[in-house]
């Protein structure tokens, strides 16, 4: 997709979030990898070039909590206004916020890239959110994510795990879905991606149930900036001379500017 087409508002919206957000893209230099490190084959994170996935994504897939790909719209180094906003939209339950509004605008581009996401892992038959883990409503996420795939089926996922909070380790049994899946392709959509322990669960009780596959699609990936192989990442590409500014012709599938099935 790009940003030479879009209409005078879809460039207006651009303006809104093109110095908040950042791309997750692998090229830094045109059809070259950062070669002190790479992005995490599953969630995209920073790591060693030695190593195919992050620590959190080698331990979750070793015990079987499987989802088949994870696309983040966006990085979301901690402190920068996209982390901000990824948890001060939760604090206020409207749709009028800045923070929401930003949001719902990275989640406009990124619905342009569901063919590629399509092409890349095949057709989806419904859309879940994760529900949260301490009892917060998901009316918000449900509005973003009828942006990100509207009229897709939406499942309704159960939280039922013994306690509640933050987790980092993934747990079998703690979702529940009310209705038949069998068979069924399913796309868990959520917000953020910190340990990816949310999604690993959802996705193993998915499985459970009788999913075919579930890939992932989630807002912003947290990161947390003095962390090494981020800073190297970061680093390199300040040094490349690319933008950081939000551009969305950067396919999230593909994490450069060329999309799977062409330009979009």
């Amino acid at each position: 997709m790009s940003s030479s087409r879009l209409s005078d508002v879809e460039q207006g919206l651009l303006r809104r979030i093109a110095f908040t957000t950042r791309n997750v893209r692998e090229d830094i230099e045109e059809g070259t990898l950062v070669s002190m490190v790479h992005l995490c084959r599953l969630c995209s994170a920073p790591i060693d070039s030695k190593y195919y996935y992050c620590f959190r994504c080698k331990q979750a897939t070793t015990y079987r909590s499987i989802v088949e790909g994870v696309v983040p719209l966006a990085f979301a180094p901690k402190n920068e206004q996209f982390y901000r906003d990824l948890f001060n939209y939760k604090r206020q339950p409207t749709n009028q916020t800045q923070a929401f509004q930003r949001l719902a605008i990275l989640t406009f581009f990124g619905s342009r890239h569901i063919p590629c996401l399509e092409y890349v892992y095949g057709p989806i038959d419904a859309l879940g959110i994760i529900p949260s883990t301490q009892g917060r409503s998901k009316e918000l996420l449900r509005m973003l994510a009828n942006t990100l795939y509207r009229g897709l089926p939406q499942l309704d996922i159960q939280y039922v795990g013994s306690d509640t909070g933050k987790r980092r380790q993934p747990a079998i049994g703690d979702f529940q879905v009310r209705s038949d899946i069998r068979g069924q392709r399913i796309l868990l959509f959520d917000d953020s991606w910190v340990s990816g322990a949310a999604v690993f669960s959802a996705a193993s009780d998915l499985h459970a149930a009788g999913a075919a596959y579930v890939v992932a699609v989630v807002l912003g990936r947290v990161l947390d900036p003095t962390w090494g192989p981020n800073q190297v990442y970061f680093k390199e590409w300040q040094k490349s001379g690319i933008s950081h500014t939000y551009n969305p012709n950067v396919c999230p599938v593909t994490k450069r500017p060329i999309c799977p099935i062409g330009r979009l």
